[in-house]
């Protein structure tokens, strides 16, 4: 709890995954990759509740081993087309049938290994402490957007409708939706809420806005993590 705002934390790890079979149980550092997540949030001061929402029976036992709560997700919530805010929504609703309501909803993708809590405690109070309604973590983009193509062919267009021509010391700093920390107000939400879309941004650094995507990534993320005497 944090300036008397209660806050659940959501893990969605469903069983399906097309890039790494059972992604969030494959093994990193010894762990399943959902551990990470699981940890981070155990480990942060202000989360009221910790959730983990699977249709995957192995991922829930192992959520329940590490005394966290679990939801249950139907299949047809737990598909390649189904959105997080379903999750999101599900998993409230099932608490609001047990009376239970929150004011704050935060969505942690196990997908980012890496990410502290002192990035769930900083992001929380940032949030709060500015009364915003929405928010989500971004980090900074080594490419400006001004000089970014769409390529054709041999043909190049603009991403932005505007000129080029200008100086790399006045070109403004882009950022990119990382999928690390979204938090936002439980009264405001609904089926059609894009998470990705909040209005404000919470920075972290790339280090640790790592995602797993590829086999690739989960080598690459191994490597980090050995070399952490902080994990």
């Amino acid at each position: 709890m944090y300036q008397d705002k209660k806050i659940i934390a959501i893990i969605p790890a469903r069983a399906g995954s097309k890039g790494i079979p059972n992604k969030n149980m494959a093994p990193l550092n010894g762990e399943p990759l959902i551990y990470w997540t699981i940890k981070s949030a155990k480990e942060s001061e202000l989360l009221d509740e910790i959730v983990v929402s699977s249709d995957g029976a192995d991922i829930l036992a192992f959520a329940q081993s590490q005394e966290v709560s679990v939801v249950e997700r139907p299949l047809e919530l737990a598909q390649d087309t189904s959105k997080s805010i379903e999750c999101v929504i599900h998993v409230l609703n099932s608490y609001a049938q047990r009376g239970q309501y929150f004011d704050y909803v935060m969505l942690l993708q196990p997908t980012s290994p890496l990410r502290r809590a002192l990035h769930i405690d900083g992001m929380i109070k940032w949030q709060i402490d500015q009364n915003y309604n929405d928010g989500v973590s971004v980090s900074p983009i080594p490419y400006n957007p001004t000089l970014i193509r769409y390529k054709r062919g041999d043909s190049l267009a603009n991403v932005l409708n505007h000129t080029s021509t200008v100086r790399r010391q006045d070109m403004i700093q882009a950022y990119y939706v990382n999928g690390c920390l979204y938090l936002y107000k439980t009264d405001g939400l609904t089926l059609q809420t894009s998470l990705n879309d909040a209005r404000h941004g919470y920075e972290i650094d790339n280090y640790f806005a790592l995602d797993i995507n590829t086999s690739e990534d989960l080598q690459s993320c191994e490597i980090l993590l050995s070399m952490d005497n902080t994990k």
